[in-house]
């Protein structure tokens, strides 16, 4: 399984319909529009990147090829940001 997760340094509050992060090691801001604050609410929640996917192609009306481009770009920008990481689980 493949799941994203906030940095244990990493406090986020949404404010209206955006979100503000803060990355408490390196002082940065960050702010969210609405669908990167759901995204954060699902890793928030541990979900694997598939459930995730499943999720946000639920709720919201895009092309699933697009959506899944849309995360795995998100995603690299929030890691290279110190704000998330790539957790991988094997199972035998």
């Amino acid at each position: 399984m493949n799941t994203v997760k906030l940095h244990s340094y990493i406090r986020w509050r949404k404010v209206g319909n955006e979100g503000v992060v803060l990355n408490q090691d390196e002082g940065e801001v960050l702010v969210l529009n609405e669908l990167g604050v759901r995204i954060v609410e699902l890793f928030e929640q541990g979900l694997s990147l598939d459930s995730l996917h499943a999720m946000l192609l639920a709720e919201y009306d895009v092309d699933a090829t697009v959506l899944d481009a849309d995360i795995n770009r998100y995603l690299d920008d929030l890691i290279k940001a110190n704000i998330v990481v790539r957790d991988s689980c094997n199972v035998a």
